[in-house]
């Protein structure tokens, strides 16, 4: 029988000028250790994933005003419901709004 573990937890944006905005409904999409998993994204940036195996994840926001590339760790956990916190992916001040667009933004994980 396979355990289920649920992580949950919050998303903002840091863009380019500094200003922290919550990603409301947009989608996190986390790709890595074989695995693919996406969570739509509440109206205050919460999301809300199952069964991940432990391991560094590439992870992606889509939202309104772009897309911003980040990692997410997913750490061992033996509890069934684990809380990720609030999690940051960091638009670079000096990226251009076309690759921002483009999704080729930068990494920031502070979890």
């Amino acid at each position: 029988m396979q355990r289920l573990q649920n992580f949950t937890g919050f998303l903002l944006v840091v863009e380019a000028d500094g200003k922290e905005v919550t990603p409301a409904y947009g989608e996190l999409l986390l790709t890595g250790n074989g695995t693919q998993a996406s969570s739509p994204l509440g109206d205050k940036g919460e999301f809300y994933l199952e069964n991940l195996p432990t391991g560094r994840y590439a992870a992606k926001v889509q939202y309104p005003n772009g897309i911003c590339q980040f990692e997410v760790n997913i750490p061992e956990s033996q509890q069934q419901f684990v809380n990720l916190d609030t999690l940051r992916c960091t638009i670079p001040p000096n990226q251009p709004k076309a690759e921002i667009d483009e999704g080729l933004v930068g990494e920031d994980n502070k979890n």
